[in-house]
């Protein structure tokens, strides 16, 4: 709990860290369970932004909240909603202001160590992988000095990290011919070298399939990481040309990936199609010149 409040901290809106039991199995929710098939009374966490508390608990609890002034570098509040067996009299909404209990680093790790397992084993779905490793690549990038730190100072964090940093994973489909050209700018998920051709690549696609492709026909995304110009926009024309750094897949898309720009630091969603690759990031640099080399 406290990792996933840290995680989501000091956004444009406050998020809430929301615990909700069901007497029965919620049917259909604006949330995403993991399942939805578990029996009555099972907890369900996640973090919400400001607006859809409201939604769910009135302008009652808005009030209540505008009144609140809280340090979200330091404290961060849990908003329990039980109904279950037992929970008849709980006031609902009831709720919890918690303190973090290590300093900013040590959270920065614990989210690190968090995302990490995220990406090599709690991630089961081809969403939730691309998803987890987006969102280890991001935090890889926002912290890079603290990566290095632990790579220079931690052996067991050196050993983690090295197979994590050296292992590419989402990617997308370019340049393939013939009947599996559908596939191009289109993403797909690494899994390993193919054992019966060499120099080809297996590859899994969002439905569920594992293609054999050449490896110069899968580019791997390396977020956060690569530079990418941009051409091809139609509604966006006036960005053609453009360059900048390939940040995160876009929430909930598995078309489109964020680049955030080099002139002012604009972020847009574009498609896999509609970017090519320049030269490594100044990240890059940054970790051959701290004495890491991928």
């Amino acid at each position: 709990m406290e990792v996933l409040a840290w995680k989501h901290r000091n956004k444009e809106q406050r998020h809430f860290i929301f615990v909700q039991t069901f007497t029965h199995p919620p049917l259909r929710t604006f949330h995403h369970y993991p399942s939805l098939d578990a029996p009555a009374g099972t907890p369900y966490l996640t973090a919400v932004p400001w607006s859809d508390l409201v939604q769910i608990f009135g302008d009652g609890f808005a009030s209540a909240f505008d009144k609140m002034d809280i340090d979200l570098g330091s404290y961060y509040t849990v908003v329990l909603d039980l109904s279950h067996a037992g929970t008849e009299t709980w006031p609902r909404p009831n709720t919890i202001t918690m303190q973090y209990r290590q300093t900013a680093e040590r959270m920065d790790v614990k989210l690190i160590e968090h995302l990490l397992n995220e990406c090599t084993s709690e991630a089961k779905t081809f969403l939730e992988k691309v998803t987890a490793e987006s969102a280890f690549q991001e935090h890889m990038l926002a912290h890079g000095d603290l990566v290095v730190k632990l790579w220079e100072t931690d052996s067991s964090w050196r050993l983690k990290l090295d197979h994590r940093l050296s292992e590419n994973i989402c990617g997308c489909f370019l340049g393939v011919f013939r009947e599996a050209s559908h596939l191009n700018a289109t993403l797909g998920l690494f899994i390993s070298e193919d054992p019966k051709a060499p120099m080809q690549s297996l590859v899994q696609l969002a439905e569920g399939q594992v293609h054999s492709v050449p490896e110069a026909n899968f580019e791997f995304l390396r977020l956060g990481i690569n530079r990418v110009v941009l051409h091809g926009l139609i509604g966006a024309a006036h960005l053609n040309d453009k360059r900048g750094t390939l940040l995160h897949l876009k929430p909930g898309s598995l078309e489109r990936v964020i680049v955030r720009l080099d002139d002012g630091e604009q972020e847009v969603a574009v498609k896999f199609g509609n970017y090519s690759l320049v030269n490594a990031s100044e990240f890059t640099e940054f970790l051959a010149e701290s004495g890491y080399h991928r």
